[in-house]
Formats: structure tokens, sequence, C-alpha cells
């Protein structure tokens, strides 16, 4: 994995000779820490609901973000979190309302009943 991100310009090998054996120090270039950002951003603002681990991962490096940044993105979150929010009540049925019908829906509901009955 290290040397993929090498090969694309996120870091830089640099191998030192340490006694009888060489070792590999690796530093990130500014292309790296300019997508390290993206992506720590990009897993703050993202609202997964089945997938919540990359906000963890991303809240636990948030000391690699600057304080302006990750308030950006919160903010950013929280602006989807309600809008995601907002959408879902839009769309549950309402009591009191008609529910939508068409020929394939009445077909699985009829079936749907039918099948309890048997049962």
């Amino acid at each position: 994995m290290l040397s993929t991100f090498a090969k694309q310009g996120f870091i830089e090998r640099h191998d030192i000779a340490e006694g009888d054996r060489t070792v590999a120090v690796y530093t990130m270039a500014d292309s790296g820490r300019a997508e390290l950002d993206r992506r720590l951003r990009e897993a703050v603002v993202t609202v997964n609901a089945m997938h919540p681990s990359s906000f963890r991962v991303a809240i636990s490096l948030a000391p690699l973000l600057s304080r302006t940044t990750m308030l950006e993105a919160l903010r950013e979150r929280e602006r989807r979190e309600r809008r995601a929010a907002w959408c879902s009540r839009a769309r549950a049925p309402r009591p009191g309302l008609p529910r939508p019908t068409t020929p394939a829906g009445r077909w699985w509901a009829n079936r749907s009943a039918t099948a309890h009955r048997v049962l």
C-alpha cells in the first residue's frame, strides 16, 4: 500500500542506512496532505447509515485536519443529515391519506392476504 501511495506521489520514500541494514522512512508530500484532507473531509460529510465506520475513523483522525476544515465538514454533515431526515419523512406514508395503488401493488397485496389466510 505504501508503494502505491509513493507511485501516486502522495508520499516520498527515503532509504536510510542504519548500521548494516537499510530502513525505509516515508514522508508525506504536499499532494498527499491535500488528498488526506479531501478524504477525511469526505468521510465526515458523507451520511451513510449502513456504513458509519468511515465517519468514526475520520473523527478519530480529526486532529489531522485544521479546526476550520473540521467545523465546515461537520456543518455540512449536519445539513445533509437534516435533508436526509426530511426526505425520509416526506416519503413516509401519512396516516389518513390513501395509499397509492397500482395493478401490481393490488396484486401483491391480494397475494399477501391470501398467503396469510392459507398459513
